[in-house]
């Protein structure tokens, strides 16, 4: 009755039957697994039954039964395989690890792994206690501590399955397995002492540089491989029940699951029926930097993908980038080389003007000047069939603007891809209240059947995300005009759990395109943003923007001497760290009470999943109005009321106001998360 396999009480209520039923059996020479669903073995435990779980022991009985199922399937008196075909994620992945043999298909739909770290908990069936000792200590920390799965290639050279084949010989091979068997592997060598023990602390060393100690269950896989592999399989066991009490009461579990829910909702949510074929052809208009990665990725996906630009240079390195992001993901195993040199067939470049007629999508990615996108989606709108979707890539312009040359503006819509596109996994979908919704439906469904997760979002200045971003920089950019120390400004946001600091971003963002957005921000409203003086004088000389914030040469990053050329006063010197992290903070979270009450997008959640999935915002807390609920919006609006004195440029707006004095929450009674 499920779309996926997951392991819920009714399904171990029937594994339990069915291993009373074969451990009696004394005809049988071997057990085969295999899912009637096309594209998922087991997807894991169901977390709509876990989430909830707060009791200790109650968490515990959950961990125990899982356990003791898997032992009873391990110990079964003849042997057993899992034929794996599609998804086998964590209970799923421990299943199989509990049988004698796996054999996965090659389709691309197979992955195997352990992603319970990245919803903050641990793999509690067995999986920290036997993987090690099948694949190797260093290998299953690997794979646990990413939580990222991996092919069934990847997995059988690491000896996570035992053979791989076409879906169609899975039995075949299955059958052969059981009845010659496998020799049996040694003992892997770092799974010993003292071996295990450098294994280990080398692994924490790395979790508490990348971690900033954020997320417990890192440290408590590692602690947990420990004991099994020191101590033995049940004292394993039992380090992994105690270990999953405590995660589930961390403040990092329930965010990262709400997050979790939230993107697969993004991921999966039903769109009208619409009487436009799907979209199997579209052009991206652009060969730099964002259009050729929009245009590998879309490819990589099985779209046909034309290619255009204006200028044969720029078309050469466009293509350039492709084949390099296509190398890349062959080299790191995403691809194989025969998907690689499908994808980049499906790409086509032209300097040509005219679009083929069967493209049903063209994907602006031109430079950020609106004249220039003006012309071209007037000349885009008189030179395409009318049933063709025309969308912009534009981060900070509005489609209103955009559209004023067009004779029907209001079919111009927003794809905003995130850079890298190759690693950012959210897309803004713009639309207009003019806007039809056939065509954002059309383009919603485009943008799943691509892999990415959108969000769809009103038609406004930054959107969600830079809009959010902007002043959070903005209030850096005058910290650093008055003298405070770059890096104290990134070390404190850093620690707090941002990706990277706010004057980092500044750099990686480039500050010709932040003084840009900040001076189309200040035209929209310019009473609560303008440049901050030193970005202005940076970005009268190309050179010296182009330099950015930071010297990095040889590995070592320090600021560069611009920041003492030119400040306006010295005042913020000896600013505090905590204090300027309060400071930046607040000026992003009254913004995010502000997109969600101006109703750009429909649920507060859909703030938090944009900023968590656009910036990297702070996952384990949730999101900005996570943050702002769970820290009270009075405390953020005397935050703010501290920096307004010395910037009147940052007085409170009347919404934080509002919600400070009534006690209001971001999340209602009906939306209410983890806050």
């Amino acid at each position: 009755g499920h779309s996926v396999n997951v392991f819920n009480r009714s399904l171990l209520d029937e594994l339990d039957a069915m291993l009373t039923k074969l451990e009696s059996n004394s005809v049988l020479n071997g057990v085969a697994f295999f899912s009637a669903k096309p594209k998922v073995f087991i997807a894991g435990a169901d977390l709509h039954e876990l989430q909830p779980l707060r009791d200790a022991e109650r968490i515990r009985e959950v961990a125990k039964r899982g356990q003791m199922l898997f032992e009873r399937l391990r110990a079964l008196p003849f042997p057993t395989v899992a034929l794996i075909h599609g998804a086998a994620l964590g209970g799923g992945a421990e299943f199989a690890l509990a049988c004698s043999f796996r054999i996965a298909s090659r389709d691309k739909a197979t992955r195997i792994g352990f992603p319970e770290t990245q919803l903050g908990i641990l793999p509690a069936w067995g999986g920290c206690t036997h993987l090690p000792r099948l694949i190797g200590q260093a290998a299953a920390l690997k794979l646990i501590l990413s939580g990222k799965p991996v092919s069934a290639e990847k997995a059988r050279r690491i000896h996570l399955v035992d053979r791989t084949c076409p879906e169609q010989h899975l039995e075949r091979l299955g059958r052969e397995l059981l009845a010659t068997g496998l020799p049996k592997h040694a003992r892997p060598r770092d799974t010993r002492f003292p071996l295990r023990t450098v294994v280990s602390q080398t692994a924490l060393k790395q979790i508490r540089k990348k971690s900033g100690g954020h997320y417990p269950a890192l440290p408590e896989v590692i602690a947990v491989i420990q004991t099994g592999l020191r101590s033995g399989i049940p004292s394993g066991l039992e380090a992994e029940q105690n270990a999953l009490v405590r995660l589930m009461h961390s403040v990092a579990f329930p965010h990262l699951v709400d997050l979790f829910f939230l993107q697969e909702a993004a991921k999966k949510s039903r769109v009208t029926e619409s009487k436009l074929a799907n979209i199997s052809h579209c052009a991206v208009i652009g060969a730099g930097c964002m259009g050729a990665g929009i245009a590998q990725w879309v490819s990589a996906r099985g779209k046909r993908v034309t290619l255009r630009d204006l200028d044969a240079e720029a078309i050469g390195r466009g293509l350039g980038t492709v084949h390099h992001l296509y190398s890349s993901a062959q080299k790191r195993h995403i691809l194989s080389s025969i998907q690689s040199r499908c994808g980049q067939d499906r790409v086509h470049a032209t300097l040509c003007q005219t679009l083929p007629p069967h493209t049903g999508l063209v994907i602006e990615a031109a430079t950020e000047r609106l004249d220039i996108k003006q012309a071209l989606f007037a000349e885009l709108e008189a030179n395409t069939p009318a049933e063709t979707i025309l969308a912009t890539n534009t981060s900070s312009l509005r489609l209103k603007e955009i559209g004023t040359k067009m004779e029907h503006p209001s079919q111009l819509l927003g794809l905003h891809f995130f850079n890298p596109v190759s690693r950012m996994p959210l897309v803004e979908v713009v639309h207009s209240p003019d806007s039809d919704p056939e065509r954002t439906d059309r383009l919603l469904r485009f943008v799943q059947e691509i892999g990415k997760t959108p969000v769809l979002v009103l038609d406004s200045p930054g959107f969600v995300v830079n809009r959010i971003l902007i002043p959070y920089l903005m209030t850096a950019g005058y910290l650093l005009d008055h003298g405070a120390d770059p890096v104290v400004l990134d070390r404190v946001m850093t620690e707090w759990g941002m990706p990277m600091g706010p004057v980092a971003l500044m750099d990686q963002i480039g500050l010709a395109v932040c003084g840009h957005v900040l001076g189309s921000f200040a035209t929209w409203k310019p009473e609560r943003f303008t440049v901050p003086p030193l970005l202005e004088w940076i970005n009268q000389d190309p050179d010296r923007a182009a330099k950015g914030f930071y010297r990095r040469h040889k590995g070592k990053v320090t600021p560069r001497n611009l920041l003492s050329e030119h400040r306006t006063s010295s005042r913020y010197a000896a600013l505090g760290g905590e204090q300027a992290r309060d400071w930046m903070l607040a000026v992003l979270l009254q913004e995010a009470l502000l997109v969600r009450n101006e109703g750009l997008v429909a649920t507060p959640g859909e703030v938090d999943l944009a900023m968590v999935m656009g910036t990297g915002f702070a996952p384990f807390l949730g999101g900005p109005l996570c943050v702002g609920d769970r820290m009270g919006w009075q405390r953020v609006l005397e935050t703010l009321e501290d920096l307004a004195e010395q910037e009147p440029l940052f007085i409170p707006e009347g919404t934080l106001r509002q919600f400070a004095s009534t006690g209001a929450k971001a999340y209602d009674d009906t939306e209410r998360r983890a806050a």
